[in-house]
C-alpha cells in the first residue's frame, strides 16, 4: 500500500522530482575538484584587488577602473572575502553558487515565456535548465572564479523581474525596481551587459505601453527612473576611467573572422542540436517571433565579437548566448512534446530525448575537461616562490597576478612587475624592462619557457629582458616551464 502511494506521488509530482534531480547534478558536476589548477590570470588578479581594496584599504595602486572591464567594488570584494576563507576553492565555490541560480534564473525565464499550464511551463523550464546546466562553457564558466558568472546571473534575473511584472498580479512595481537593480548590478559586475541593454530597455518600453497607462507608469517610475539615475551617477563618477579603458581596448587585437567563429562554434557546438529541435517546435507552433527574438539575443555577443574582431573572452562570453538558445530549446521542446498526442509515440520521443541528455551531459562532461588546463600549472614555482621572497623584494613576473597571489601574505603586491606595463627612468615598455634588467634593479626574475610564451607582447618583452640579464642574475629555479633568477 505504502508502495502504491509512494508511486503515485511521484507520478503526480514526477517533473519536479526531475527537476530537483537536475539541479542536485548540475551542483556534484561543478565542486567535483574545484582545485583542479592553480589560479588563472583573471582568478588572481580580481582576488589581489578585492583583498587590497577590502582589507588594506587601496584601492589605487592598481588603477584598477582603467582596465577591469567591471567595478573593482563589485566582483573583486566578493571573491576577496571567499578567497580568505577557502582559498581559490572558495572563490570557484561562490562562482558554483552563481552558476545554479543563473540556471534557476533560465528556468523561470522559460516558464514565464511560455504562458501556457503550470506542467507544460514546468516541462519547459526543465528542459532549458539541464540543457544549460550540462553545456560544456557553463561547467567551465561556473567553476571558474571572474566575474563573467554573477555578472550574467544578475542578468539573467532581472530579465526574469523584468518579464514579471507583465503580469499586474505579481506586484509590477516591484518587480520592475528589483529588475532596474539587477540590472545594473550586472552591469556594473561586468560591462560586456552594455550590449544588451537597450533592446532589453527598448522590449520592456514596448510591452509597458502595449499593456496599458497603468502599467506603463510604473514602468517610468520604478525601472525607467532608477536606470536614469544610477547609470547617471555611473557615467559622472567614471567617466575619465572608462574612456581610457575603452580607448586601451579598441586597438587590442584584430583578429581574423575565421578565429572568432571557431572559437565560438568550438564553446557553443553542442548546444546547436537542442536549438534545432526547439526551434521545429517554436516554428510549428507558430511562435516565430519569440523564436527570432530569442535566437537574435543568442548570436548578439557572437556579432559583437565579429564587428570588433575580438577574441578575447569570447570563450566567456559565448555563456550569454547559449543560455539564450537553450531557452528556444526549452519552450521548443516542450511543446513538441505536448502537441504529440498517440501515448506511445509520445513516450518514445521523451525516452528519446532522455537518452540524448544523457549522451550530451557525459559528452559534456569530458569536453568541459579541456577548459581545466587552458594555463599553465605553475604551483611547483609558486610554491619556491612563497619560501624565498621577503618583505620589500622586488619582482618581474612573467606569469604575473598568480605569483602576486601567492606571495601577497609575503610581499607588498606593489613590489611586483609584470609584463604588461612599466616605467624606468624615463623610458617605458621595451627599452624599460631592458634597462632594469641591465642595470640589476629587481631582485628576482621569473620567465616563461620560450615554446611556452603564446602572447607576442609577451614574447617581445621577454626577449628584452632574456637579453639583459647578463651577469646581474643566477638561475635558481627551472622545472622545464618556468625559470627564476635571482640577483647576484
Amino acid at each position: 500500500m505504502k508502495l502504491a502511494v509512494v508511486f503515485f506521488w511521484l507520478k503526480k509530482h514526477l517533473l519536479a522530482v526531475i527537476t530537483v534531480a537536475v539541479f542536485a547534478a548540475a551542483l556534484l558536476l561543478r565542486i567535483s575538484n574545484l582545485n583542479y589548477n592553480v589560479p588563472f590570470t583573471d582568478e588572481a588578479i580580481y582576488v589581489v584587488v578585492g583583498k587590497m581594496g577590502l582589507f588594506d584599504s587601496d584601492w589605487w595602486s592598481y588603477g584598477a577602473k582603467t582596465w577591469m572591464a567591471g567595478s573593482p567594488y563589485v566582483y573583486p570584494v566578493m571573491t576577496a572575502i571567499a578567497y580568505s576563507f577557502g582559498g581559490i576553492v572558495g572563490s570557484r565555490f561562490l562562482n558554483v553558487i552563481f552558476g545554479l541560480l543563473t540556471i534557476a534564473a533560465i528556468f523561470w525565464l522559460a516558464c514565464l515565456l511560455s504562458k501556457r499550464s503550470s506542467d507544460q511551463q514546468l516541462l519547459a523550464g526543465l528542459i532549458a535548465a539541464a540543457i544549460l546546466a550540462f553545456a560544456p562553457v557553463s561547467l567551465y564558466l561556473s567553476r571558474l572564479a571572474t566575474y563573467d558568472m554573477p555578472s550574467f546571473c544578475f542578468f539573467f534575473f532581472g530579465l526574469a523581474f523584468l518579464l514579471s511584472a507583465e503580469d499586474k498580479k505579481e506586484k509590477p512595481a516591484k518587480a520592475y525596481f528589483l529588475a532596474s537593480i539587477l540590472l545594473f548590478l550586472a552591469f556594473m559586475t561586468k560591462m560586456v551587459i552594455a550590449i544588451y541593454l537597450p533592446f532589453v530597455f527598448l522590449y520592456s518600453l514596448f510591452k509597458a505601453k502595449k499593456s496599458g497607462g497603468d502599467l506603463f507608469n510604473l514602468w517610468r517610475k520604478y525601472f525607467f527612473l532608477p536606470l536614469v539615475i544610477l547609470f547617471g551617477w555611473y557615467g559622472l563618477t567614471n567617466l575619465a576611467a572608462q574612456v581610457s579603458y575603452s580607448g586601451s581596448q579598441i586597438s587590442r587585437e584584430r583578429m581574423a573572422f575565421s578565429r572568432i567563429l571557431f572559437e565560438f562554434w568550438q564553446n557553443s557546438g553542442s548546444i546547436w542540436f537542442w536549438w534545432l529541435v526547439g526551434s521545429i517546435g517554436l516554428l510549428w507552433k507558430k511562435q516565430s517571433r519569440q523564436w527570432l527574438v530569442l535566437t537574435a539575443a543568442g548570436l548578439l555577443v557572437f556579432l559583437f565579437h565579429l564587428v570588433t574582431r575580438r577574441l578575447s573572452t569570447l570563450d566567456k562570453h559565448t555563456f550569454i548566448g547559449v543560455a539564450f538558445l537553450s531557452l528556444v530549446a526549452g519552450l521548443g521542446i516542450g511543446e513538441l512534446i505536448w502537441q504529440i498526442k498517440p501515448k506511445v509515440i509520445k513516450a518514445f520521443f521523451a525516452a528519446s530525448l532522455a537518452v540524448f541528455l544523457i549522451a550530451f551531459v557525459s559528452f559534456s562532461y569530458q569536453a568541459a575537461d579541456r577548459y581545466n588546463y587552458l594555463w599553465l600549472d605553475s604551483s611547483l614555482i609558486l610554491n619556491y616562490l612563497t619560501s624565498v621572497v621577503k618583505s620589500g623584494d622586488k619582482l618581474l613576473i612573467e606569469i604575473g597576478p598568480p605569483v602576486i597571489l601567492a606571495t601577497y601574505d609575503y610581499n607588498n603586491p606593489v613590489n611586483n612587475t609584470t609584463f604588461d606595463w612599466f616605467e624606468y627612468q624615463g623610458e617605458s615598455g621595451d627599452q624599460a624592462y631592458a634597462q632594469a634588467a641591465a642595470d640589476g634593479y629587481f631582485d628576482y626574475i621569473q620567465l616563461t619557457s620560450n615554446r611556452k610564451i603564446e602572447n607576442g607582447i609577451f614574447e617581445r618583452v621577454h626577449r628584452q629582458i632574456w637579453e639583459n640579464l647578463g651577469d646581474n642574475y643566477r638561475l635558481v629555479y627551472a622545472d622545464g616551464d618556468f625559470y627564476l633568477y635571482r640577483r647576484t
